[in-house]
């Protein structure tokens, strides 16, 4: 038996977008925030010293949303019918499927994150 190569009309079958994925594992990571702790210090002294840097972190890198547009292919399988012209009917097939996805992306946010992690560690929190 032949395979053939087909290209798709841009949808998937079948398959899982990639960024389904990475924003149920964001929304898992969610909760994960860092906990900072320094001996003696009551949640208070945090919220005002975490905001304090946070703020300072935003002045520094204020949030700058970009737009990131990602391009590829995946490969489906499937079998020949009748309306394909390139194969006989009943042929094993390989469908590429072109995938373009886009989404914003704040590209100073791990600045930001840096910078709050250093000023409180500054502010002797750990």
């Amino acid at each position: 038996m032949r395979e053939h190569v087909v290209e798709g009309d841009g949808q998937m079958i079948g398959g899982v977008s990639r960024w389904m994925l990475i924003g149920s594992a964001a929304l898992l990571m969610a909760g994960c925030a860092h906990q900072w702790t320094r001996p003696g210090a009551t949640p208070q002294m945090r919220q005002q010293e975490l905001g304090a840097c946070s703020a300072q972190a935003e002045q520094k890198f204020p949030v700058r949303n970009e737009m990131a547009i990602y391009s590829g292919y995946t490969m489906e399988y499937g079998f020949c019918n009748e309306a394909m012209m390139a194969c006989f009917p009943g042929d094993p097939i390989r469908i590429v499927v072109p995938q373009v996805e886009s989404h914003v992306v704040d590209v100073n946010e791990k600045s930001r994150e840096h910078t709050v992690a250093q000023c409180m560690r500054a502010k002797g929190w750990q």
